[in-house]
């Protein structure tokens, strides 16, 4: 299959390099945006929420885009292939497409589920990814709309709560479900010759999606006022 995000552009950049593009970019309008806008959070809690907010982007580009990602994610892994070393148009540092082309490595090399899109298992990735963008990606950004009207502080405090905690769970119940599957020969996850759990080097960032919320909720008992 074609990805069009691979046709030849004014500028074309490697998968690894897009990732780095795309970080760096969200710092630099995360930050001017805090500096801006005066948010009164410490620099932890306020990064790892508006990052909350960007994952949530990607969340939805992920339940809109799901049978392209899952097209792209086989011709990954029939080809033994991963995005990093790939070339791609630079368009592919746009959020949505950002989104297409990392999901679909998690979904070759880490969890191929999240490339299955004939069985019913194709609806545990869209309740993953959809739960999260809605209860924690969401709750982040009504957090911030209610910061900058000034609402009551209580109010402020709950979304940032309601959005750390459906997170940590979230991340908790997912990566408790995984294992499950790593263990069981009926599933896509299952661990063998072909799909060790040594390639799966991409699964690790979900420590960050429990470790973060943990240690926000865990700060936030004692900065709020």
């Amino acid at each position: 299959m074609t990805n069009e995000l691979e046709s030849p552009g004014f500028i074309q950049i490697k998968g690894i390099q897009g990732a780095v593009i795309e970080l760096a970019l969200f710092f630099v309008i995360a930050t001017a945006v805090r500096n801006i806008f005066n948010v009164q959070l410490g620099i932890i809690t306020y990064y790892w929420l508006a990052f909350t907010v960007l994952t949530g982007i990607w969340e939805i580009s992920y339940v809109f885009n799901k049978n392209k990602i899952c097209k792209i994610a086989h011709d990954l892994i029939i080809n033994d292939e991963h995005v990093w070393g790939k070339t791609y148009n630079v368009r592919m540092i746009l959020p949505s497409n950002t989104a297409i082309i990392f999901y679909a490595e998690y979904a070759a090399h880490s969890d191929r589920l999240y490339a299955n899109s004939i069985n019913p298992w194709i609806y545990w990735s869209l309740m993953i990814e959809s739960s999260h963008g809605i209860f924690c990606g969401l709750s982040a950004l009504l957090m911030f709309i209610a910061s900058y009207f000034n609402f009551n502080n209580m109010i402020v405090h709950q979304f940032l709560i309601q959005s750390m905690a459906f997170q940590m769970m979230n991340s908790m119940l997912y990566m408790g479900q995984y294992y499950i599957q790593t263990q069981d020969p009926r599933s896509e996850n299952y661990v063998t010759d072909n799909f060790p759990v040594n390639e799966r080097k991409f699964m690790l960032i979900n420590l960050f999606w429990t470790v973060m919320p943990a240690l926000i909720l865990f700060t936030s008992l004692f900065t709020y006022h």
